[in-house]
């Protein structure tokens, strides 16, 4: 397909808002680094690639009466941003049941040398093992109330609005019910996604 122009600036804009509703400032420099950014991020050029087949759950994620608001400035057709999977092996169970885009990076439609920020989708009656990888992960639940798990501890609901830290190394899990799960998400320190691991199960 061809080359997509797509207005980036109130969702960047929007997402700079909501990670201020992290605890204790603890995600003001994302927030920081997306507001700068988001005036700039009109006319962004995405490569109108097919997406996925999860993609098929984009429209009731977005549908759905309890999202958050800033689920309005994610575009409904998946082809506008660049929706992939992951190049790492997945469990057989989880293979084919996510995506994700990347769309602030150093090699990214809008440039930043030194953090990532994306979206995230999930399957609805899905489990995403538990792993973990250097960088800082800033997730904000944006549509879906999906379970998520830090350490082994046991998993907690996370409504739309939730906000959601990662430490670096800190393992990590989700698990959707009936509803698709659509999340902001971004990295900041180690940025290098070699250090990506799943945990090991028996």
């Amino acid at each position: 397909m061809s080359p997509v122009a797509v207005d980036l600036s109130d969702l960047l804009a929007g997402a700079a808002a909501l990670y201020r509703d992290f605890p204790a400032g603890a995600a003001d420099e994302v927030a920081d680094r997306l507001a700068a950014l988001a005036p700039s991020a009109t006319g962004v050029r995405m490569p109108g690639d097919p997406p996925p087949p999860v993609s098929e759950y984009l429209k009731q994620a977005l549908a759905s009466p309890a999202r958050h608001a800033l689920a309005a400035s994610v575009p409904a057709d998946p082809v506008l941003l660049p929706w992939q999977e992951g190049k790492f092996v997945m469990p057989a169970g989880f293979k084919g049941r996510y995506m994700f885009c990347v769309l602030v990076g150093p090699e990214e439609p809008v440039r930043a040398d030194d953090f990532l920020f994306g979206l995230y989708m999930q399957a609805p009656n899905t489990d995403y093992p538990s792993h973990a990888h250097a960088a800082v992960e800033y997730y904000a639940v944006l549509s879906g109330e999906a379970a998520w798990e830090k350490n082994l501890d046991g998993y907690a609901p996370q409504p739309p609005g939730s906000c959601i830290l990662h430490a670096s190394y800190q393992w990590h899990a989700m698990r959707t019910g009936d509803d698709p799960l659509l999340a902001i998400w971004a990295w900041t320190g180690d940025l290098n996604n070699e250090t990506y691991k799943m945990m090991e199960t028996a």
